[in-house]
């Protein structure tokens, strides 16, 4: 159950940066478009089905254990998880006004290299 639902949401993950990558491959002038309404809710959904992840694999590893945590799979998805809270924080409206305008979008390179190195 835990891996069905962190694939569920690498996969909603995937679906939030199509709009960032097709602006940067330049499907768009091609006329293919994703639409990008749909961008915050993916991003929204991800982060739900990582926290379910978490949560299911903290409850079937028999709760917290220091030792467990400091292995570099779970530390590196709890920092991935850390960090698309903090993406969700400064893209929301009221943050997004002020000077740091796309810091949001810059982190998330971080997050999936973070990503990565919990996958591998």
């Amino acid at each position: 159950m835990v891996e069905l639902l962190g694939w569920i949401g690498l996969f909603l993950f995937a679906g939030t940066l199509f709009p960032f990558i097709t602006r940067r491959v330049g499907l768009r002038h091609l006329g293919i478009r994703f639409y990008t309404k749909y961008h915050c809710l993916l991003a929204l959904t991800s982060l739900a089905v990582f926290i379910l992840h978490g949560l299911t694999a903290l409850i079937e590893g028999q709760g917290l254990q220091w030792e467990r945590l400091l292995h570099t799979d779970i530390l590196t998805g709890f920092i991935s998880l850390l960090l698309m809270l903090i993406i969700v924080i400064l893209a929301m409206a009221s943050v997004r006004r002020m000077p740091f305008r796309r810091t949001h979008c810059k982190l998330a390179i971080l997050l999936v290299v973070f990503f990565f190195l919990h996958i591998l």
